[in-house]
């Protein structure tokens, strides 16, 4: 059989490091002939052996690298089921079905959005005995264009609430740490509010200013790290995870010394930590909104094309 063609969407990939990833895990597929990535776009382009390779063990190597592949799950009204395991075997056959369940009358259907249509759907439920009853559920899969655009609108709602919960924590957090670098000695001569600053527990309230964003707006560096690191494939999310955890850890244990009668040092980071974090989503953001209405402009232009063609003989 001849070799066939497909566009994955790929989610998480900010830099050149990242495409070479990609490409390097779609690539290690075993029947993937080649595999390109283009980072404007985030889509990833591969040329495989229908034979050898598949649509899931592509999207599992792409995972194991550290990125995601965009994703849909659509459900479909079923009736004349007489085999449910039939069913999902002959659904898991379609390209760009990654998993299919069938439960009463109803199957579950995981795909990648732009690789199958309502066609191949209806098809394989015909060729296992069974038809589609509500085909409006259907029908979606055919714009692919539109899950897609989903998927990016929810992408940019997340980094949109990571990057508020980092704003609303790293700025009281960094005004505290600032001013009591920069006014201490102003404060403490005119008897203004040094109690405040030479407090035990000031430390601590920084602590607690930053310990959300380094674990749950930064948590997606962190995972990247980590995947990094068992792909022996150094990214930016490694040293952004590296840089930011030197900060917040080695101020920890200050503290906990202190707590122990033990006088490390003075002075914590733990809004550098912050900070590092905060900026890169402010960045993250931007370009995740600037994708989404790229992504919909270009939808806009695709709906110009002509829906009928009048042919003079």
């Amino acid at each position: 059989m001849s070799s066939k063609q497909i566009t994955l969407p790929i989610q998480g990939m900010y830099c050149a490091s990242c495409v070479r990833h990609v490409e390097t895990g779609l690539n290690k597929t075993p029947g993937v002939e080649s595999a390109t990535v283009n980072l404007a776009t985030e889509r990833a382009t591969v040329k495989f052996d229908p034979q050898r390779a598949t649509v899931p063990d592509m999207v599992e190597h792409v995972r194991d690298t550290g990125y995601e592949v965009i994703t849909d799950k659509v459900g479909l009204e079923l009736r004349e089921l007489a085999d449910p395991a039939r069913v999902e075997h002959e659904l898991r056959q379609v390209t760009g079905v990654l998993a299919a369940t069938v439960l009463q009358n109803k199957a579950m259907v995981e795909l990648v959005p732009g690789l199958t249509t309502i066609n191949d759907l209806r098809a394989a439920l015909e060729s296992a005995g069974a038809q589609m009853v509500e085909e409006h559920e259907g029908d979606a899969i055919s714009e692919p264009a539109d899950r897609e655009q989903l998927a990016r609108q929810r992408e940019l709602g997340r980094e949109r609430l990571n990057l508020l919960l980092g704003i609303a924590l790293t700025v009281p957090l960094f005004g505290l740490a600032m001013a009591r670098d920069l006014f201490h000695g102003i404060l403490a001569r005119h008897d203004i509010l040094p109690l405040f600053f030479e407090s035990q527990y000031f430390d601590w309230l920084l602590l607690a200013l930053a310990t959300p964003v380094q674990f749950y707006v930064g948590r997606a560096y962190h995972r990247g790290a980590l995947n990094a690191i068992r792909h022996l494939a150094p990214n930016m999310d490694l040293l952004i995870s590296i840089g930011t955890n030197a900060a917040f850890w080695y101020s920890v244990m200050l503290l906990l010394a202190r707590v122990r009668g033990i006088y490390l040092g003075e002075h914590v980071y733990f809004e550098t930590a912050a900070v590092i974090i905060t900026l890169i989503k402010v960045g993250k953001y931007l370009e995740a909104r600037a994708k989404s209405q790229t992504s919909g402009a270009i939808k806009k232009l695709m709906g110009l094309t002509p829906k009928t063609a009048r042919v003079v003989r």
